[in-house]
């Protein structure tokens, strides 16, 4: 799941809609997202979890977080890139983060 600019992809001839379906019944509720601070000095995360209203602070990223997926809106080049190489968002996490 991610945010992607849809409406300025087709307006753009990136992409067509070929179809209109409802989202499965897994995402009929408001997931919770993570997100990241990184301070680029030290490279530390501090980690955040949002529920689409509300952000929390985390600081650390515990395990039942890894697979939430992330607070971002991603353009065609990422987007396509992801699915191509099978990236999930537990991908993000750095063993550094753990």
């Amino acid at each position: 799941m991610t945010f992607f600019p849809l409406e300025a992809a087709c307006r753009r001839k990136y992409v067509t809609i070929v179809g209109n379906v409802p989202p499965p019944s897994r995402f009929s509720e408001w997931p919770l997202f993570k997100a990241y601070n990184e301070n680029y000095e030290t490279g530390e995360r501090t980690w955040y979890v949002w529920d689409g209203q509300n952000s929390r602070r985390v600081g650390k990223l515990a395990p039942e977080y890894y697979d939430l997926p992330m607070e971002e809106c991603i353009n065609l080049t990422c987007l396509e890139e992801r699915i191509v190489s099978g990236w999930r968002p537990r991908d993000e996490v750095r063993e550094r983060d753990k």
